[in-house]
């Protein structure tokens, strides 16, 4: 029986869907961004011009989490795609944009949304994705994660570093991609971290599914694209 179920639920609308918001900024969180509480002394700078109740304004500077991306000058066009897919859902507010040397950074902060992920993604004090991972329904997130984590090895298999060094994360996360997408995957743990790996066939099925959405970034594309081409000369 799937542990994983998905999601078929057809919009009636033209607005978009929860679970398409929280897949977006879940799938960032789970890729390459950070999530975080904010100090006590930064949260009650950032907040003293929002915050009118003192209740509310103690409450909000001891819970206040910020998001924050970051990618290299090389990659902007990705960095530019996720801040396009995070407004898409109107959630996120308080946006910042910086750039420090060869690298671009984004990160939004508040007390509701990122606050609430923060506590599902943390479990006595360690970081898991087992409440998050019912979230989770589409390509997007697997492509997320092989755009932030994945690479090849030299043995021409794909092989995503899943952020995890201890606990069933990686097992997970291998039950995710065969109930969503019906690619097997082996977990592979070194002393380094834990790892998915996808041998030569489940690699290649994995970028047929993920093109569609890769495509909207040349940067990355070309990186699934020079994937493709030495799957298939291997």
């Amino acid at each position: 029986m799937a542990r994983y179920k998905g999601y078929h639920k057809k919009a009636t609308s033209n607005k978009m869907m929860r679970i398409v918001k929280r897949e977006r900024i879940l799938s960032f969180i789970l890729g390459g961004a950070t999530l975080e509480k904010v100090p006590v002394e930064e949260a009650e700078q950032l907040l003293q011009q929002f915050v009118s109740n003192p209740q509310d304004f103690e409450w909000k500077t001891r819970n206040l989490v910020r998001f924050e991306i970051c990618e290299h000058a090389e990659n902007k066009d990705y960095f530019d795609w996720k801040i396009k897919l995070i407004k898409e859902t109107g959630w996120l507010r308080n946006m910042r944009t910086w750039q420090e040397g060869d690298f671009y950074y984004a990160s939004w902060h508040d007390t509701r949304k990122l606050r609430i992920y923060r506590k599902w993604l943390y479990k006595a004090n360690m970081r898991v994705l087992e409440r998050v991972l019912k979230y989770m329904y589409s390509e997007l997130f697997a492509a997320i994660l092989f755009m932030d984590r994945g690479g090849l090895t030299k043995e021409q298999e794909i092989v995503i570093d899943t952020g995890f060094n201890y606990g069933d994360n990686a097992e997970q996360l291998k039950i995710w991609f065969k109930d969503i997408l019906n690619l097997n995957a082996e977990v592979r743990i070194t002393p380094d971290g834990h790892y998915l790996k996808f041998d030569y066939l489940q690699s290649r099925k994995l970028l047929e599914l993920i093109e569609p959405i890769i495509k909207e970034i040349p940067s990355m594309h070309r990186k699934l694209c020079e994937a493709r081409g030495i799957l298939k000369t291997g």
